[in-house]
């Protein structure tokens, strides 16, 4: 409850134009994101579960951990997902200064263009906490925020089942941007529930555009 307030409140205090909760909604379109990762033992076979069921994903990657797994984020790219930067070391943007911010930022770019080959415009704050002075340097680079519309709470309730009926029940509508982490094997038993539970219901599992 208390998160769909504050998401409700963001929604109206912050402009579209500086933070984006949902995405394009057309062809009833969902939206999976993945943060934390690339996770050696996890994503690889979070990839074929995707591939399995012909869904598509964006993953908010984490610099050093691009620098540690090269050629698992190059394969993020080459099964047609999107990449997003999470940051380089996942710091707690609240803590540090707005120049060492930036320099998170900047470090993890560096390694997904070295390693991904992809450019991306994509951003995601670590733990969500936005604040409007990072929200104004993003736009001025041209880089968009990406929030999300529903939390799956993955990193703190561990059962899988629990967290594919809350999901379910929370009246997924086209457009949404749900979020994951794809650093605990937990996504693999919630993917294995969900995605032919959102493939039965029609939706399209897309990649979030660059």
């Amino acid at each position: 409850m208390l998160s769909s307030i504050i998401t409700t409140i963001r929604n109206v205090i912050l402009s579209k134009t500086l933070l984006e909760f949902t995405a394009a909604a057309n062809e009833r379109a969902l939206y999976l994101t993945f943060d934390d990762g690339p996770t050696p033992e996890v994503t690889d076979k979070l990839l074929n579960l995707l591939e399995d069921h012909g869904a598509k994903a964006t993953f908010f990657v984490i610099g050093k951990k691009v620098e540690r797994s090269p050629e698992l984020t190059q394969q993020i790219v080459a099964r047609g997902h999107t990449i997003g930067n999470h940051s380089y070391s996942h710091a707690r943007f609240a803590n540090i200064s707005s120049e060492q911010q930036d320099a998170e930022i900047s470090k993890a770019q560096h390694a997904i263009e070295q390693h991904a080959g992809v450019s991306s415009s994509l951003f995601r704050v670590p733990r969500g906490r936005w604040s409007l002075p990072l929200l104004w340097r993003l736009k001025k680079r041209d880089i968009r925020c990406i929030h999300w519309t529903t939390d799956s709470l993955d990193y703190n309730d561990k059962d899988a089942e629990r967290i594919t009926q809350r999901l379910l029940g929370s009246g997924l509508k086209s457009g949404q941007i749900l979020l994951f982490h794809d650093d605990s094997p937990l996504c693999l038993d919630v993917m294995a529930l969900l995605l032919p539970k959102l493939k039965a219901m029609n939706f399209t599992l897309a990649p979030m555009e660059y």
